[in-house]
């Protein structure tokens, strides 16, 4: 017996269907209700192939994990829609985890999975899906969101590098006020969202009290440079009690409005929040430092690449220095500070973990304090 079934870099279509078929007949001669997990990762199979694939799927009745990467050069959506119906891989109660990356699937693929979910089963597993690197657009996002809205216990989304667009992220947004919604993390990395997507996003956990991770860096949110977005984060953030990361990394914010400050400061949630890459500033910084000398809830801050000075890194000491809790991690690495700064061996005494580049180029982090 066996629990896990991983076909790896098998570039050769022919020895691709060989293994698969050897797999299959093992798994004929041997007990497998206890498979786990069941990887293909950089081979070329065949319809066939994933066909056969699908009856290991359907014979497990164990908690179950499919990653599907880079393995459909071979295999249009069409076909590969076939696979996910012959498995009827959303009808399995203990399937936890659907992986299905760098891979050329879309609308048709999706309608599949979404069509074998059984809605009538009294307890279903809680699921993850990540579809990073596909291409989904606004269609196949409508599925997904159906799904949340459905009530099915899909727990994990992630959409990274798919055009979902702003009409996408609008989708998602109006799943997420569902009262039925479980989602629990959306992770939506540079899907060219912009204002408006970004908006509909945040202005949903106004209502939404399920969301905990929301990563939407690289998608330019502040497209108009009107700062309407981060005046809607502040609102969102003050009253919501759920959300525990927020991720903006690179997303064209220009500041920290006063209101998205107010926010900060009064929401209770959040634990980790991410800057990273965008170009705040003195002035921008200064208001994130205002955050953390009133709010002891964040533990984790990335200002990497956000224009810090070693000015502003002065004033964040005497901060950090009368703060309650000590942060566990801050990244500063990319910014406009000495390689051996004083200043900045200072800063790594007051936090758990500081992520620091030295003269030699050393990463200093992970748990390391030493310059």
């Amino acid at each position: 017996s066996f629990d896990c079934v991983e076909i790896l870099c098998s570039l050769d279509e022919g020895c691709s269907s060989k293994i698969v078929d050897a797999v299959v007949l093992n798994s004929k001669m041997s007990e497998i209700p206890s498979l786990r997990k069941l990887a293909v990762q950089s081979s070329k199979l065949s319809a066939n192939a994933f066909a056969r694939l699908s009856q290991l799927i359907k014979r497990s009745s164990a908690s179950i994990e499919v990653c599907i990467f880079d393995s459909l050069s071979n295999v249009t959506d069409r076909k590969f829609a076939e696979f996910l119906r012959q498995s009827n891989i959303l009808a399995h109660p203990q399937l936890s985890r659907l992986r299905i990356c760098d891979c050329l699937i879309g609308y048709h693929s999706v309608k599949s999975i979404a069509e074998s979910v059984d809605l009538t089963l009294e307890q279903h597993s809680p699921v993850s899906m990540d579809f990073s690197g596909c291409i989904l657009s606004k269609s196949a996002v409508q599925l997904l969101a159906e799904l949340i809205q459905n009530g099915f216990p899909l727990q994990g989304l992630i959409l990274n590098q798919n055009p979902v667009h702003n009409d996408g992220a609008m989708v998602l947004g109006n799943s997420l006020r569902n009262k039925l919604c479980q989602l629990q993390t959306l992770q939506l990395v540079n899907c060219s969202i912009k204002s408006s997507g970004g908006n509909s996003i945040m202005s949903s956990l106004e209502t939404n009290q399920s969301l905990t991770l929301l990563n939407l860096s690289d998608n330019i949110l502040n497209d108009d440079h009107s700062h309407q977005f981060g005046s809607l984060c502040g609102a969102v953030l003050s009253s919501n009690s759920t959300l525990t990361s927020l991720n903006l990394s690179h997303t064209l914010l220009y500041t920290i409005t006063d209101d998205f400050k107010e926010g900060l400061t009064r929401n209770q949630s959040l634990t980790h929040i991410s800057f990273a890459n965008n170009r705040l500033g003195p002035a921008g910084l200064r208001q994130v430092l205002q955050v953390l000398s009133e709010n002891n809830i964040i533990s984790s801050m990335d200002l990497s690449g956000t224009r810090l000075t070693e000015e502003v890194v002065l004033e964040m000491l005497l901060i950090l220095e009368k703060r309650e809790k000590k942060l566990k991690l801050l990244d500063v690495r990319l910014n406009h500070i000495p390689k051996d700064s004083q200043t900045v061996k200072e800063l790594s005494s007051l936090v758990g973990c500081l992520k620091f580049h030295t003269t030699n180029g050393q990463l200093i982090g992970d748990g390391q304090q030493e310059f």
